[in-house]
């Protein structure tokens, strides 16, 4: 372990400090603690966005990877603002979609996810295809 202050490798035991092993480096004197690192790993944080990604809530996230709810949420937003800008896209006729729209109570007003559109250019439809009309 190297000092903090002169990153020399020569230092010592010197007691403890709140239940931690202290040194004290023989060239400054100096007298310091190895402390662990705070937070969680990328990797716990991306695992994170991933089941994110495949529709879990924050909380069921949190409880998963035995996190907070609130982490989870600031990951995601995180990972979000990370994301280059999208640009403005041309017209687009054909859709794939992921789910379908519904509506709730009869209303006109359409409810369903919000998960990302994929443009497809190909001229027929499969079947897990969709073709969205918007009528004004």
């Amino acid at each position: 372990m190297n000092c903090p202050c002169c990153q020399s490798s020569k230092n010592v035991k010197a007691g403890f400090q709140n239940k931690k092993q202290r040194r004290k480096c023989k060239n400054c004197g100096r007298l310091f603690v190895k402390l662990s690192p705070r937070g969680f790993s990328p990797e716990i944080k991306a695992q994170a966005v991933s089941l994110y990604l495949e529709g879990l809530g924050f909380r069921a996230i949190g409880r998963l990877l035995g996190v907070s709810n609130v982490a989870v949420l600031k990951w995601i937003k995180a990972a979000a603002d990370a994301l280059p800008k999208p640009i403005k896209p041309a017209v687009v006729e054909v859709l794939e979609l992921d789910e379908l729209w519904h509506f709730v109570k009869k209303r006109v007003k359409h409810s369903g996810c919000g998960l990302r559109l994929i443009v497809n250019e190909t001229p027929l439809l499969t079947s897990r295809q969709v073709a969205v009309v918007h009528r004004l």
